[in-house]
């Protein structure tokens, strides 16, 4: 792959990630929300979180958050 073809996936790339966010109407999600909005289990969510696949914070012991952003840029590598 050329580095203009690079150049333009990652301007693709951000594009998407922009639009996924656009859609999103919160800043930051649970991990109970994430799984209604992409219609899966909450164990499947952790199971990303876990894996490294979706980033995340955690405020409290308890809370677990996941920012607009994250998972808008893991919604685009996954292309969905």
């Amino acid at each position: 792959m050329s580095l203009w073809d690079q150049i333009s996936d990652g301007v693709a790339h951000q594009a998407r990630i922009q639009q996924i966010e656009s859609t999103l109407s919160k800043d930051w999600y649970t991990i109970a929300e994430v799984g209604e909005l992409l219609n899966v289990h909450r164990k499947t969510v952790e199971a990303w979180i876990n894996g490294g696949q979706l980033k995340y914070t955690r405020p409290s012991p308890r809370k677990t958050r996941i920012w607009k952003k994250d998972l808008a840029a893991y919604l685009a590598r996954r292309g969905n």
